[in-house]
């Protein structure tokens, strides 16, 4: 094929846009595009085949269950929104809205895509061949990374108190590739490894699959990566939603600075007869503050549903859509939990194939004796 054949990714949207008048056009810029685009976002955010996030009633978990074990459902404020804005994102993208909201998570506030789903734009932009990667195992090294945390008591005014640790690890290093069709060229990701992912700290950080699936996160990383340098047009500058949950804030405390004159020591003191007070408020409120975090039987309802998953894809999509999108609001033991019941299911689910032939081969070894 050559260079001329070559379609670029701004003449392959255009060609999957339907040829319609721009009042009847999904769009904000016209009247009858955002009415266009209102009707569908409405008939979207009453379906039940799109997340949570996008659906205009959701389930209330802080509730008691209906007699037929759901939850009675509460309106979404932000679902209508949600849905015009993926809309517009999909017409930009040239993509199918459903795929877009399916794909598209927000952690903290801040949307990102699924990895698969980077993986899959890239593979069907039509630029590149599809996303390969190159894993290499250099064994096991001893990685030095450091920590640093706010110190008011650092003079003169407090400071960064950093800390150094030491760690083993299996070094796997992964780089993703594809050739370009226009040039026949092999552009490469920049390579991820496991000593990348400690300093950077992706693989401390509580809950981190890092520590347990480090192979699919390079391929994941370095998916990312190339997506990002090679067609960011694809991603419109989002990231995947794994590196959204890796964020680590370090914005400082900050320092408190010793009262000088009587009018501040006086404020001072006002200040902490205050905070008593508001110390006392939160522990009369502690027991509403932990009506926020996911409940148990959701948590036991997570994993069942892991264990009944009958495929590694099956099961994948359920981390995606029952885990990710509630990260922050997991207790941390609930989360080693659900990462646990997900480390064992991806375990047996690998074992199926094996399990599977052996049944084929005692069922052979039966026949045959049945024909003697």
């Amino acid at each position: 094929m050559t260079a001329q054949q070559v379609m670029t990714t701004e003449q392959i949207r255009e060609q999957r846009k339907p040829q319609q008048a721009p009042e009847t056009q999904v769009g904000l810029a016209t009247t009858g595009g955002f009415e266009l685009t209102m009707r569908i976002a409405n008939m979207l955010a009453n379906s039940t085949m799109v997340p949570e996030s996008f659906r205009i009633a959701v389930a209330d978990k802080k509730a008691a269950k209906l007699p037929d074990g759901s939850y009675p459902l509460v309106a979404n404020p932000n679902g209508l929104s949600n849905c015009v804005i993926a809309l517009n994102m999909a017409n930009r993208m040239g993509a199918d809205p459903l795929m877009i909201m399916q794909n598209l998570y927000l952690i903290e506030g801040r949307p990102s895509w699924s990895s698969q789903f980077i993986i899959a734009a890239i593979n069907g932009c039509g630029r590149y061949s599809p996303l390969r990667f190159d894993i290499k195992d250099e064994g096991e090294i001893e990685v030095e990374y450091t920590t640093k945390k706010w110190d008011n008591n650092l003079k003169p005014k407090g400071g960064w108190a950093t800390t150094e640790h030491k760690i083993k690890v299996r070094n796997l290093v992964c780089v993703a590739w594809a050739i370009e069709k226009g040039t026949n060229q092999r552009l490469e990701s920049s390579p991820i490894s496991m000593e990348l992912a400690v300093k950077e700290g992706w693989y401390q950080k509580s809950g981190s699959k890092w520590q347990t699936m480090p192979d699919q996160m390079l391929r994941y990383r370095a998916a990312s990566f190339f997506g990002r340098i090679y067609a960011p047009e694809l991603l419109m500058g989002l990231r995947s939603a794994e590196e959204e949950q890796e964020v680590i804030d370090v914005t400082p405390i900050k320092p408190e600075v010793e009262p000088t004159t009587v009018e501040q020591v006086a404020a001072k003191a006002t200040a902490k007869k205050t905070e008593s007070k508001s110390e006392k408020a939160a522990e009369a409120k502690s027991t509403e503050t932990e009506r926020d975090f996911m409940p148990v039987e959701s948590i036991n309802s997570i994993i069942a549903e892991f264990n009944a998953a009958q495929s590694q894809d099956d099961l994948e999509d359920l981390y995606n859509t029952r885990v990710m999108p509630h990260y922050s609001s997991i207790r941390s033991e609930d989360l080693d939990q659900l990462n646990h019941a997900h480390e064992e299911n991806t375990h047996r689910l690998s074992q199926q194939p094996e399990q599977q032939e052996s049944k084929q081969q005692d069922a052979g070894d039966d026949d045959l004796f049945s024909a003697e």
